[in-house]
């Protein structure tokens, strides 16, 4: 069964150091009257205009394998390819922070506003990031894989256009979704517009799946190896519950 809804803008607005660190700000720029006013003013749009809305379906394994296929343009060897055969659980989600917002960041550009609307559009891509991950927490705790002593599953998403799985993939997804519901399409080139909008799956599966090597063949053209980064969450995770040990892939 699909599942829509949406929530309000101040559920998800984004941390002001991501923000900045996205448009590679120094930490001591912060002070600067002008950055600050920025921020504020980015902020003050954000949540007028941005719109979050989402779109959640679970799905099979064998479900999941006709959408993960996707065009047959995948890399042979893939995290997902290699983890989905064993999950738990898989759902399918896509969210977007609206319409509106990407139209006041492209007027912005526009009216040559440039430094109003880089900030805005930053800040709208860590708002929908963080909007993505409210949706991932909300399916650990429905299906109770949040962390407990004795319990090894772990929660991961992974979206078309990473890590092997080729952008063509957004196509059998969106179908699967109907990603339309909530006023999200693909372009030609499988791009959603709107544009601050991002797709996925969410796997749970035992931990050991994935605590795996970036040595895969993609790997060395990888910008910012953030399969690293939400393995240190998973990590991080388990050392508060009281189940971390270290092993040798793990990035803490």
């Amino acid at each position: 069964m699909t599942a829509v809804f949406t929530i309000s803008s101040d559920r998800i607005v984004p941390d002001i150091d991501e923000v900045l660190k996205l448009q590679g700000v120094p930490e001591k720029a912060v002070n600067d009257e002008r950055i600050i006013k920025l921020i504020n003013d980015a902020g003050m749009i954000f949540n007028e205009l941005a719109e979050p809305s989402a779109v959640f379906r679970e799905i099979s394994i064998p479900g999941f394998r006709k959408v993960f296929h996707g065009e047959g343009l995948n890399e042979k060897r893939t995290p997902v390819g290699d983890i989905f055969p064993v999950a738990n659980e898989l759902a399918l989600f896509a969210v977007t922070t609206g319409r509106p917002l990407c139209e006041r960041i492209r007027d912005l550009f526009s009216e040559n506003e440039y430094a109003l609307a880089l900030m805005l559009d930053c800040y709208a891509s860590v708002g929908t990031d963080r909007w993505a991950d409210v949706v991932q927490e909300g399916f650990e705790s429905s299906f109770g894989t949040v962390q407990k002593k004795g319990d090894e599953c772990a929660v991961m998403r992974f979206s078309p256009g990473y890590c092997g799985w080729h952008i063509s993939g957004q196509k059998k997804l969106f179908d699967y979704l109907e990603a339309s519901k909530i006023g999200i399409s693909l372009n030609p080139s499988f791009m959603m517009d709107p544009v601050k909008s991002i797709s996925a799956v969410i796997i749970t599966a035992p931990y050991a799946h994935f605590d795996f090597r970036d040595d895969y063949a993609f790997c060395a053209s990888c910008r910012d190896h953030a399969c690293r980064k939400r393995l240190s969450t998973l990590n991080r995770r388990r050392r508060d519950a009281g189940l971390f040990e270290e092993t040798e892939h793990a990035d803490t």
